[in-house]
C-alpha cells in the first residue's frame, strides 16, 4: 500500500470517528434539560439563595431565589413529563408505509404529533433530518399538530429521522431527541403550469424528428382504381375528364422510421425546474413511440413513462450532493461525473437521430464536462433549460429595491445564472431552448428571454 493510500485511509478513520463524535455530542447536547438561559437563571438563583439568602438572612433575596429556583424546577418537570409522554406515544404508533410528494409543492402526510393540550407553558416541535432538504409545518388538528411538508429536491427514500423539540415558551428548558420510522418516501419533480404549455408539440421536433403522434403515411399523392365504399371526395375527376378511368387519391406510404428521439437529463444545482419539464415531455409522449431516456445518477436507460420517472427521481440523488449525503451545501467536485457521452455513444448505435438534453438553470463542474461530451459527438442534440417564474428571477437593479422587494430564495437560478450556463454551449451551434415551469410559457433562447426580461423589468 502507497503512502497516499495510507493517508487516504487515515483520513477516512479520522473523519468517522469526528462523525460519530459530533453524533454523540448532538444526542448530549439534545438531552440537556437547560438552555443557555435556563442555566443562567438556575445559577443566579442559586448563588443568590446562598450568598445572599442564607449567607445574610435577607429574607426577600431568600424568597425570590426559592421562587426563581422552583419555577425552574416546575418548568424542567413539565418538559420532561411531556417528552417521556410523547416518546412512549410515538413508540406505540405505526409508521406511515409511503409518502409520495412531489418537489417544491406544501402537501401533508398524515402523520401528527400527540401532544396533550392541557399541558400549559410548553411547546412542541419538530423538523425532518433525513430526508434532506424537506421543510415543515404544522397544521392544526384535532388528533394534535398535523405535518405539512415541502420538500425542495426530488430523490427517493427508506427511511424517515424526524427530530423532535419539547421546550417551556419562556426558553428555560427544552429537550430534543430524533424519532426514526421505516417510510418509504419518493419526492417526484413538480410540473408546475407545463401541462398547458401550447406550444409544447413543438419542442421535440425539426425537420428530421416527425410529429409523434402521427400515423407513418404522407399526403395523398398516390392513386389507385375505384372500388366500392370509397369516397367521391377522393375521386380524381380531371383523371377521369381525360381519361373516363375512375382514380381515388390515397396516402403515400411512408417508411417505417427507426427509433429516432432520444433524452437525457444532466443533473446539477438548479436542475428541479428541469426535471419537472423533462417529466412533461416524457408522459405526453412527444418522444414518440420508441425512445430512449436516461439521467445522471443511474446506468438505467428508460423506455416507457414509469421507468423514465424512476430514472428522474433517481437523477435527484446524483453527484453526490446534499440530497444524496444529508450535507448542508451542493458538492460540485462531484457533478462532472455526467454519463452522458456513454449515453450517446449507445443511442448514436442504436439509430437514433436527435437527442434532447435537459439541462441545470446554473453552471457547476459539470458544464466543461457536458460541453466536451457534445463537442465530441455526431449526434444531433437540441437542449433545453427551465426554471421557475422567470419575471422576477432578475437581481434587484439598485438598493431600495434589495431593501423592499421579498429575496427569492438562494437555490433559485436566476436570469444571470442561466444565461452564464447557455453561453458556455454557444460554441457548439446547438439549439437551446428555456421555459419558465412555474407559468407554463415558452421563453426561447435564454440570452434573448433574458434580455427581454431584462428591459421589461
Amino acid at each position: 500500500m502507497t503512502t497516499s493510500e495510507d493517508e487516504q485511509h487515515a483520513g477516512r478513520w479520522w473523519y468517522r470517528s469526528w462523525r460519530r463524535l459530533r453524533r454523540l455530542v448532538a444526542v448530549a447536547r439534545g438531552l440537556f434539560p437547560l438552555t443557555a438561559a435556563g442555566l443562567l437563571l438556575l445559577l443566579l438563583a442559586l448563588a443568590s439563595l446562598l450568598r445572599l439568602g442564607i449567607g445574610t438572612l435577607d429574607l426577600v433575596v431568600f424568597a425570590a431565589a426559592g421562587l426563581g429556583l422552583g419555577f425552574v424546577a416546575l418548568v424542567l418537570l413539565l418538559v420532561a413529563g411531556t417528552a417521556l409522554v410523547l416518546h412512549l406515544r410515538l413508540g406505540r404508533r405505526p409508521a406511515l408505509a409511503a409518502l409520495r410528494l412531489e418537489s417544491g409543492q406544501p402537501q401533508t402526510t398524515g402523520w401528527t404529533l400527540p401532544v396533550p393540550r392541557w399541558l400549559p407553558l410548553v411547546e412542541v416541535g419538530w423538523w425532518w433530518e433525513h430526508p434532506p432538504e424537506v421543510s415543515t409545518r404544522s397544521r392544526p388538528h384535532r388528533d394534535g399538530p398535523s405535518e405539512e411538508v415541502l420538500p425542495a429536491r426530488r430523490g427517493e427514500w427508506r427511511q424517515v429521522r424526524r427530530r423532535l423539540e419539547v421546550r417551556d415558551v419562556m426558553g428555560l428548558a427544552a429537550l430534543t431527541w430524533t424519532v426514526a420510522t421505516e417510510t418509504h418516501v419518493r419526492v417526484e419533480p413538480h410540473r408546475g403550469g407545463l401541462d398547458h404549455l401550447p406550444l409544447l408539440d413543438t419542442l421535440a421536433g425539426g425537420e428530421e424528428l416527425s410529429e409523434p403522434r402521427g400515423q407513418p403515411v404522407g399526403d395523398r399523392v398516390d392513386m389507385r382504381q375505384y372500388t366500392h365504399g370509397d369516397s367521391p371526395r377522393l375521386i380524381l375527376w380531371k383523371v377521369y375528364a381525360r381519361t373516363r378511368k375512375l382514380l381515388v387519391r390515397i396516402p403515400e406510404r411512408a417508411v417505417t422510421a427507426r427509433p429516432r428521439a432520444c433524452a437525457y437529463l444532466v443533473a446539477g444545482d438548479g436542475d428541479e425546474a428541469t426535471a419537472g419539464f423533462a417529466r412533461v415531455v416524457v408522459e405526453r409522449g412527444l418522444l414518440g413511440d420508441n425512445w430512449w431516456f436516461g439521467a445522471d445518477g443511474t446506468e438505467r436507460v428508460a423506455s416507457d413513462a414509469r421507468g423514465a420517472l424512476d430514472v428522474l427521481v433517481a437523477s435527484g440523488l446524483a453527484g453526490g450532493g446534499r440530497a444524496g449525503r444529508g450535507d448542508t451545501s451542493w458538492n460540485d467536485e462531484n457533478d462532472a461525473g455526467t454519463r452522458l457521452g456513454e449515453f450517446l455513444t449507445r443511442a448514436e448505435k442504436a439509430g437514433f437521430g436527435v437527442c434532447l438534453v435537459f439541462l441545470p438553470a446554473r453552471t457547476g463542474a459539470w458544464t466543461p464536462a457536458v460541453a466536451s461530451v457534445l463537442a465530441s459527438h455526431r449526434l444531433r442534440v437540441q437542449l433545453y433549460t427551465a426554471l421557475d417564474d422567470a419575471d422576477t428571477r432578475l437581481a434587484p437593479r439598485s438598493r431600495l429595491a434589495g431593501w423592499l422587494l421579498r429575496p427569492s430564495p438562494a437555490s433559485a437560478p436566476r436570469w444571470p445564472d442561466v444565461t452564464a450556463m447557455s453561453e458556455a454551449f454557444l460554441r457548439l451551434g446547438a439549439p437551446m431552448l428555456a421555459v419558465d415551469r412555474r407559468h407554463g410559457r415558452l421563453l426561447g433562447d435564454p440570452r434573448v428571454a433574458a434580455a427581454r426580461a431584462r428591459r421589461t423589468a
